[in-house]
């Protein structure tokens, strides 16, 4: 690609990162309709790969070692590798769709990854942060995680022992909430034009309205009726009526709002003030 047809592509692509369970695979499935779709390319995962729980917060390779001069990533080095960082990117994702002028969203995994490393080398491209309250998503990892829910045919299924299921809910919590805070710098960093918050309780209860939001602000045109569609799986497909707090013991509720509760009521709403 040309200087200016890279420059064109960069602002057609649109990433979305998120929470677990907050409607990022359902967002893109429908728009695939309408726009190139990439799975989980994992671009972010791999640049911010997790070192495991330090200090009692999980923390990413890239943080730990960005001072090193050793490290690829590291910071002395930054305008380097982010330079060919967004090379890659671009001709990669333009290899597979062979068109600058078509618009592509990327829905990436949700783990820890490097949406704020993605943000800083294509500040042009557009970022949609899709979150959802931390209990519900681990209600989600529940449910998803029975032995005949859809995680567990890739992973293991959730515990059941009580201490067992205690750790994994106290390590899920933390999990998230550290997954929250990047994303929140992600959105703080990257210019207002370019990003769109989208909680999952808004989507719930004002999907139309939230779906014609994200149409404008990736300029595409979807028709009404096809709009009410998106609408209408989105009701029969991922609406739970289930409240969170019928499956978990008042130890486990206790011990995910310690660790939740001040994100859920603080850095929430920060998002919307940014």
């Amino acid at each position: 690609m040309h200087e200016n047809e890279k420059n064109i592509f960069e602002k057609n692509l649109v990433w979305v990162f998120g929470t677990i369970g907050s409607g990022k695979n359902w967002l893109a499935s429908n728009l695939s309709q309408e726009m190139n779709v990439l799975y989980d390319t994992y671009v972010s995962d791999h640049i911010g790969v997790s070192a495991g729980q330090i200090k009692n917060h999980f923390v990413r390779r890239k943080d730990l070692r960005k001072s090193a001069n050793s490290y690829f990533f590291s910071d002395p080095y930054k305008k380097t590798w982010q330079f060919y960082l967004k090379e890659l990117i671009l001709n990669r994702i333009f290899a597979e769709i062979k068109d600058c002028n078509s618009k592509v969203l990327i829905k990436e995994p949700a783990t820890l990854g490097a949406s704020d490393v993605i943000s800083e080398c294509m500040p042009n491209s557009k970022i949609i942060i899709m979150l959802r309250d931390g209990r519900h998503t681990i209600d989600f990892l529940s449910e998803s995680r029975q032995s005949d829910g859809f995680v567990s045919r890739i992973w293991e299924e959730f515990p059941t022992e009580p201490k067992k299921r205690l750790d994994f809910i106290e390590k899920r919590a933390k999990l998230w909430t550290d997954h929250v805070l990047i994303l929140q710098k992600t959105f703080e960093n990257h210019p207002k034009e370019n990003r769109l918050v989208i909680e999952y309780e808004d989507l719930v209860h004002n999907t139309l309205e939230i779906l014609e939001r994200v149409c404008d602000f990736i300029q595409i045109e979807v028709s009404k009726e096809h709009l009410e569609s998106f609408v209408n799986n989105f009701k029969n497909e991922y609406h739970s009526k289930k409240d969170w707090k019928d499956r978990f013991s008042p130890l486990e509720i206790e011990t995910m709002n310690k660790i939740m509760k001040n994100i859920i009521e603080n850095n929430f709403k920060e998002f919307k003030n940014i």
